[in-house]
């Protein structure tokens, strides 16, 4: 099997632009150039990006300022709060103490003060009485004079009114005095509780302000901080380092644009994306060649396969190599082939250290993958076989002109097909026979359809599942593929009588169309040739036309059969 591919690094590291949106580059060493680990290859323009970052460094600045200021607005806020509500917390308490203090001990004084004047007016009043009935007898007798009669008389009036005054004195303060003073006393404490409360709200809420105050301008220094530091790195990475010692290999090979055409190329003063591919730095000591492989053919590869690889560049020297990875899953097809399938395949190079290191990554490869190797092989081209029904035929040069002679065949590649018998090596074979033996060939496929048309589709070889085996006919021997030129082979003995039956008998699920195991091995080396619409499927109409084209065939001369070994 061939393949085509280029050549890159087992173990490569690529170092892409890590800088925003796009960038011109200012400077890189030249391609091939050995660096060591650290050393400065690529060096990106980031002159905008270091203004930004100027400009970004005073406005932190700025934000940082606010942020101590109001974190100083919020240690004084906590500060007043505690004052504030230390001052409203004594006044409280004093009301309360004034309060108990007139409840327990002015009240009582001035209450037993009161009543003691008025027992004090009341005795004095007594007296004075007592004093005043004494002189009346008195005067009766004569000791007494009447003035001193009337004097006393007055004094006694004179202490009921002090008695009455006392009293009064003491009603009022139990009356109306203490109710009064205890009401206002009361009132003062309740109000200056509330105003403690009030305070300590408005504490709260302010401090909450001040505090929210310092987180916004926390996060707003926070945030431009992390602008900064985001553009000083940017800025860093316009420098890009070798993250280990290697040869210097731009990243040219992937710059494919739409439509196939060139993308921008890696040099000095060319333009260069966020996450695009500057350069690789790949270990030159140990190599492979990448491939893709149509899902087609994907079915003849498996890991550990030998290869010989052939490399445009040094066409006088072959390479070996073993097949290494085949990815599980196919790659989408890009524009405009999006229906397109095909399979990542990785061969190793392993040829000495001291061979493999003359090579040059992103080089062009022909890798021949040995999908199977047999000795002391017969084979003729592929075109000089010609499939009618369920036979082969070759036309050998003979003495005495063309000679027709039945073959069995075996394996085949891309261009060869195995001879079992039918051809001795050495003989001369007819390429394209199509062209001129296109009468005979017309004959003989009539004389052998006639006689295979009631049992040509039992012939066929159709394992379970609806698929045909790879390169398989109906006397076990395996067909050739496709032959070179565009004329077929053997298979034409699948595809031999009526295309229509074949096509019923290929089409498992009736859907009127072939796809996965329904499409026989030998059509999917060739379906990109068979499918017209590219649709990844084989219609009715497709098939006919297919195999109205392989009976068209091609003019040629004549080619040996040759004895071949490996």
């Amino acid at each position: 099997m061939n393949l085509k591919g280029n050549l890159d690094s087992q173990q490569n590291v690529t170092v892409k632009s890590a800088v925003e949106g796009s960038t011109t580059i200012i400077s890189i060493v030249p391609e091939g150039t050995w660096v060591e680990e650290g050393e400065v290859v690529c060096v990106l323009d980031g002159s905008q990006l270091d203004d930004q970052a100027k400009q970004q460094a005073i406005t932190v600045a700025n934000v940082t300022a606010s942020e101590i200021s109001a974190k100083e607005a919020l240690d004084v806020q906590r500060l007043q709060n505690e004052s504030d509500i230390s001052l409203a917390e004594t006044a409280l308490k004093l009301a309360e103490l004034d309060l108990e203090k007139y409840k327990k001990g002015e009240l009582e004084k001035l209450r037993s003060e009161l009543e003691g004047n008025l027992a004090i007016a009341q005795e004095e009043a007594l007296q004075a009485k007592e004093s005043h009935e004494f002189n009346k007898r008195q005067v009766k007798k004569g000791f007494v004079q009447q003035n001193e009669l009337e004097a006393s008389r007055i004094l006694v009036q004179q202490k009921n009114l002090a008695v009455d005054k006392a009293r009064e004195e003491l009603k009022v303060l139990n009356e109306f005095d203490s109710i009064r003073t205890l009401a206002e006393l009361e009132s003062n404490a309740a109000e200056l509780k509330r105003d403690l409360e009030r305070v300590k709200l408005k504490a709260a809420a302010a401090e909450v302000q001040a505090d929210q105050n310092y987180q916004a301008a926390q996060k707003s220094a926070a945030l431009e901080k992390e602008k900064l530091e985001k553009l000083l790195t940017q800025v860093e990475k316009c420098t890009l380092r070798a993250p280990q010692a290697g040869e210097v290999v731009f990243a040219n090979l992937t710059r494919r644009g739409r439509g196939g055409s060139e993308g921008p190329a890696i040099e000095e003063g060319a333009t260069v994306q966020e996450r695009q591919d500057i350069f690789n730095l790949p270990d030159v000591t140990k190599m492979k060649v990448s491939a893709r492989v149509h899902e087609s053919l994907i079915g003849n590869l498996r890991l550990g396969l030998p290869a010989k690889i052939y490399v445009d560049a040094r066409h006088d020297e072959s390479y070996r190599g073993q097949v290494s990875h085949i990815s599980s899953v196919p790659m989408s097809g890009s524009w405009p082939n999006y229906d397109l399938r095909e399979y990542e395949v990785e061969v190793n190079l392993t040829d000495s250290e001291a061979k493999v290191r003359t090579l040059k990554p992103g080089l062009t490869a022909q890798v021949e993958v040995f999908v199977d190797s047999r000795d002391n092989v017969l084979q003729v081209p592929m075109q000089s076989v010609v499939g009618i029904i369920s036979k082969y035929f070759a036309w050998v040069l003979a003495s005495d002109g063309p000679q027709r002679r039945e073959l069995k065949i075996g394996q085949s590649n891309d261009t060869n097909v195995e001879i079992l018998d039918g051809v001795a090596e050495g003989e001369r074979v007819v390429l394209n026979p199509r062209t001129g033996f296109a009468e005979e060939i017309a004959e003989l496929t009539t004389q052998l359809g006639a006689e295979s048309t009631q049992n040509d589709a039992d012939e066929t070889v159709i394992p379970e599942g609806g698929a045909t085996p790879s390169g398989a006919s109906p006397s076990g021997a395996k067909g050739p593929t496709a032959g070179a030129g565009g004329s077929e082979g053997p298979r034409e003995r699948r595809g031999g009588g009526d295309p229509a039956q074949m096509f019923a008998k290929l089409d498992a699920d009736n859907d009127g169309k072939l796809t996965g195991d329904e499409i026989p091995e030998q059509m999917k080396s060739r379906l990109s040739d068979i499918d017209s619409d590219s649709d990844g499927a084989i219609s009715k109409e497709e098939m006919g036309k297919a195999m109205k084209r392989r009976q068209g065939g091609g003019g040629g001369g004549g080619g040996p059969a040759r004895g071949v070994g490996g």
